[in-house]
């Protein structure tokens, strides 16, 4: 990731994101890892910056990213899907229904598929109790987009591979 300064004070972050690509590249020694698809992700961020940079990294690898700002829009968006999740990525604390409940209940629609909490801490008891005792992945706030992607890949059996910059 790059960053700048503009003359008028703002900032530019540029960022380059690698393609989905099988384990290993295309190679045909490879062909049991788990091939490219979108993910449909439920993304639970209440900090709007935040969730649009998450989303954006998890676009640009062709992922389709349904979005919450809060526990209640994401039940909400549990109970009125019609299509399945591949994943739960959502932010420990956040406005609403609490997100051991949200995670309960995606759980129960989508068995099998994975969560993955990310926050700074974890202060409610019910959810601490389910990372531990259930083993919940935990990715530690703050992190960048490629460290979320890489985590998600973990997740989901997928390996991406950096774009070349056209840049010198």
């Amino acid at each position: 990731m790059n960053h700048r300064r503009t003359p008028s004070g703002a900032w530019v972050f540029e960022a380059r994101f690698p393609t989905l690509l099988p384990e290993g590249g295309d190679s045909a020694a490879n062909a049991s890892a788990t091939s490219p698809r979108a993910l449909r992700i439920l993304l639970v961020e209440d900090d709007p910056a935040v969730r649009q940079i998450m989303t954006l990294a998890l676009r640009k690898r062709g992922h389709i990213v349904r979005e919450a700002g809060n526990g209640d829009e994401a039940m909400r968006m549990l109970a009125d899907s019609e299509s399945p999740d591949d994943l739960l990525c959502m932010d420990a604390i956040i406005p609403g229904a609490p997100s051991a409940d949200v995670i309960i209940r995606f759980r129960a629609m989508h068995p099998g598929a994975p969560v993955l909490v990310c926050s700074g801490h974890v202060a409610s008891a019910s959810l601490a109790r389910l990372i531990r005792e259930e083993g919940l992945p935990f990715l530690p706030k703050p992190f960048g987009p490629e460290t979320l992607v890489k985590r998600i890949e973990q997740l989901v059996g997928v390996r991406t591979e950096p774009l070349v910059s056209q840049r010198s």
